[in-house]
């Protein structure tokens, strides 16, 4: 088997992986309740892109020890850009939910027990 065999392989395992992390994460049921529920979906998505990342890595890296201009050393890059593009994504939805909670309500001043209220 030929490396260009071994890389185009390679480049369909990848965008199996990272493909499959999206769908496998969108059918996976919620398991828990409260808090948890949910977190085995977020685990399964980013179990899938861990192995995506890492393939994405040593594609790159070969990719690199290709003559310069190729379609092989061009394709090479497109993970990792997928894989740069979801990170920023990422930490853009996080700033996002961050910087734009709402104002806190102001405190209630508690009155005591006792006291009636007025209508």
């Amino acid at each position: 088997m030929t490396k260009q065999r071994l890389f185009q392989i390679a480049l369909l395992i990848w965008l199996a992986c990272f493909v499959a992390s999206f769908v496998v994460a969108w059918l996976t049921p919620a398991r828990d309740f409260g808090f948890t529920a949910g977190l085995n979906r977020i685990t399964t998505f980013l179990g899938w892109q861990f192995v995506a990342s890492v393939l994405a890595l040593g594609l790159w890296t070969y990719g690199r020890t290709l003559e310069k201009g190729s379609t092989g050393r061009r394709l090479s890059v497109v993970p990792a850009g997928f894989g740069l593009v979801l990170v920023v994504g990422l930490v853009g939805v996080v700033l996002w939910v961050s910087l734009t909670k709402p104002p806190p309500e102001p405190a209630v001043t508690p009155t005591p027990v006792t006291k009636p209220t007025s209508p």
